[in-house]
């Protein structure tokens, strides 16, 4: 998966390393006093989310993992999963995650949630999913 997870976002990292403020607007997340952009690379660079950003507030610091898809694909919900996954065993704080589509196409949708099972134990991650077309993408 990782290189072809770079071949996708190549641009990504830099949205949200220059306009991570605009992106949680979008989502509907209007009280950003203060933030800035973490390092993505962590542990697995090629295997983290295209962003985290942390807002700091007077209630406190909250994180925020940023995916950006161009186009609606069934792979993106899985690696939203694995990259809450990373970060939650890196910082030991769950981000609140939010997936931006491009690119929306006909009935084609990201997946707002994700479940692996084995057994009786059960892992699941849920997120927030904008689909809005932006210019020049």
């Amino acid at each position: 998966m990782g290189v072809e997870h770079q071949r996708f976002d190549r641009g990504s990292k830099w949205i949200v390393e220059k306009h991570g403020d605009l992106l949680l607007k979008v989502a509907g997340i209007t009280d950003i006093p203060k933030w800035r952009a973490l390092a993505s690379d962590i542990v697995q660079p090629r295997q983290l989310p295209d962003g985290l950003i942390e807002v700091e507030r007077e209630s406190g610091t909250a994180l925020y993992l940023i995916e950006i898809a161009t186009y609606p694909d069934r792979r993106v919900a899985e690696q939203v999963f694995d990259d809450l996954s990373l970060v939650y065993q890196n910082r030991r704080v769950l981000p609140e995650a939010i997936v931006f589509v491009l690119r929306p196409k006909g009935n084609a949708r990201v997946a707002q949630d994700f479940v692996v099972t084995s057994g009786s134990t059960e892992l699941s991650g849920r997120w927030k999913v904008i689909e809005r077309r932006f210019p020049h993408c």
